[in-house]
């Protein structure tokens, strides 16, 4: 019914805008449609619901006021097309989370408004909550090879607690929009929806639990997020593990320290590091190295002589320190690797195409490619040449190039706070 509906008004309208659920419904009943180059409602039925004096629309989704623009400017407009916000943002999205499941009543559902370079939290009402919001990806610490999680802000978090950045320091809010915070000092990074919270209290920090009260003393030159239930901090100039207790997992004896899953840590103490099992306090091995690194997957880069190898957690080799620290990503089957300024690839399980070529491209479809001189030829997985594909002279992927002098590094996680 619905389909013939829109076949009757297809030409009188420019474009009906996407609003279908995958069984051919609308969206709470409202498609967005372009009639002389402006945009209004259709319902069910086909019939101009809302007329079109829109520059521009989106859906109405779970009951909320649909964004709308006229101008350069958005507000929010009811089922009838009044405004219940004014155009007064430069863009406007609908945002959901927190909920204890998808969908659930205890989810999260509004709106990013944004005016500027700052943002307002709006409710599924439209009211505005929370006022001057940056959105940000805070970098909780430069990680091993590249870099440590990012959070995306504003959070929703399940519980009712939002959390957003303003004036460059993390906030935490009820749902209402009413700022929480601890008996004293602030919150502060890292900062996510899992306790406990790190504050900071004059020019030291600590730990709250969930409920904002004091886990640890305020004593701590610099504090990190919890991982695999550890955090990295920093006492007295040297680094341990703190458990989300507040009891230490190891002592702040080392220069560097980093927890990995399964009880185990990443530590260094002058110029040797090495993976030590907690419960244990052993080493698990007794190989000692220049650096260590988590590759992820419970893959663990080791540095030695400046050539990097990689073990598993429980300290088997997967390969021996014979490549240069660069790009280990072991998300992906095959991976780039270089050796003596050759490239070749090589896999978690330690299998290995020869570091033979000059330059070398990602695998995709079981398709790689490889550069001699000035050369470029298909490869399979053995790194042979793919005969049935012709070489080129041009770069296949040059997107895929990596910067120049880019250089990666295995070591360590170091804690840093954002600057104010």
């Amino acid at each position: 019914m619905l389909y013939d509906a829109v076949r009757l008004v297809e030409p009188t309208f420019q474009s009906i805008i996407g609003a279908f659920q995958g069984n051919g419904r609308l969206i709470d009943d409202r498609a967005p449609v372009v009639l002389g180059g402006r945009a209004g409602f259709i319902d069910h039925t086909g019939q101009l619901v809302i007329a079109p004096r829109f520059d521009y629309a989106q859906h109405f989704v779970g009951g909320m006021p649909a964004p709308a623009s006229v101008g350069r400017l958005e507000g929010l407009i009811n089922r009838s097309g009044d405004w219940v916000v004014e155009p007064i943002y430069n863009s406007i999205q609908s945002i959901f989370g927190g909920g204890t499941a998808p969908e659930s009543d205890s989810e999260f559902k509004g709106f990013l408004a944004r005016r500027g370079k700052k943002y307002d939290i709006l409710d599924h009402s439209g009211k505005k909550i929370i006022s001057n919001v940056t959105i940000d990806r805070q970098r909780f610490g430069p990680s091993i090879t590249s870099t440590f999680e990012h959070a995306y802000f504003p959070l929703l978090c399940p519980e009712g607690v939002i959390i957003g950045i303003v004036d460059k320091k993390p906030i935490m809010f009820a749902r209402d929009g009413t700022p929480i915070s601890p008996s004293q000092g602030e919150l502060w990074w890292p900062l996510s929806c899992e306790g406990p919270y790190a504050v900071k209290i004059g020019q030291k920090f600590g730990y709250v639990d969930k409920a904002l009260r004091p886990l640890t003393e305020a004593k701590f030159e610099a504090v990190g997020p919890f991982v695999y239930g550890l955090a990295t901090v920093k006492f007295d100039g040297k680094y341990g593990l703190l458990r989300a207790d507040g009891t230490w997992a190891i002592e702040p004896n080392f220069g560097a320290a980093q927890p990995l899953p399964n009880e185990k840590a990443l530590v260094k103490a002058g110029d040797q590091a090495a993976i030590v099992d907690i419960g244990t306090g052993s080493l698990v091995m007794q190989t000692r190295f220049d650096d260590v690194c988590s590759l992820g997957r419970g893959i663990v880069g080791v540095m030695r002589n400046r050539k990097m190898g990689a073990v598993d957690e429980e300290g088997y080799w997967l390969f021996e320190p014979s490549y240069d620290p660069w790009a280990f990503n072991f998300f992906q089957d095959l991976i780039a690797v270089r050796s003596d300024g050759k490239w070749g690839f090589l896999d978690a399980a330690g299998n290995s195409i020869d570091a033979k070529f000059d330059e070398v491209r990602r695998f995709e479809r079981g398709v790689g490619w490889a550069k001699t001189g000035d050369t470029w030829c298909p490869i399979d997985r053995r790194g042979n040449k793919i005969s049935a594909l012709a070489c080129q002279t041009a770069d296949p992927n040059p997107s895929q190039r990596p910067p120049p002098n880019a250089k990666m590094s295995c070591k360590i996680q170091s804690l840093e706070h954002p600057q104010q």
